[in-house]
């Protein structure tokens, strides 16, 4: 029979954590997400010069306008409306019959007989 000798140093070696494989991928996504910064930016960028333009507009106006997917149109308009660089203000009947909401630029005076 052969014995092995047993080394408590080896062991406790073995038993450290080793370090994760996955922070290679962890930081290829951010640089990833940091490249693509100009890309988002230049969308809401586009839907702020085309509500400049066109005040008043609804998602599904600006999504066709600015020939963008109306998904995206729809969460940039959001956060542009959280971040006060556009206001949201009263309704209006889309193509199809149903309220939208109209966007204005920020600090724009809405009339409210202009809009009805």
């Amino acid at each position: 029979m052969d014995t092995e000798t047993f080394n408590t140093t080896d062991t406790i070696e073995k038993a450290k954590p080793k370090k994760k494989q996955h922070k290679q991928v962890a930081q290829t996504s951010i640089d990833a997400f940091e490249a693509t910064a100009e890309a988002r930016v230049t969308e809401k960028q586009r839907i702020v010069d085309f509500i400049a333009l066109h005040p008043g507009a609804s998602r599904e106006e600006i999504a066709e306008g600015t020939k963008m997917k109306l998904q995206s149109c729809t969460g940039n308009v959001t956060a542009l409306v959280r971040n006060g660089q556009i206001q949201e203000e009263s309704s209006k009947l889309n193509k199809g019959g149903r309220k939208v909401n109209r966007l204005w630029p920020a600090g724009f005076p809405v009339d409210a007989q202009a809009i009805e």
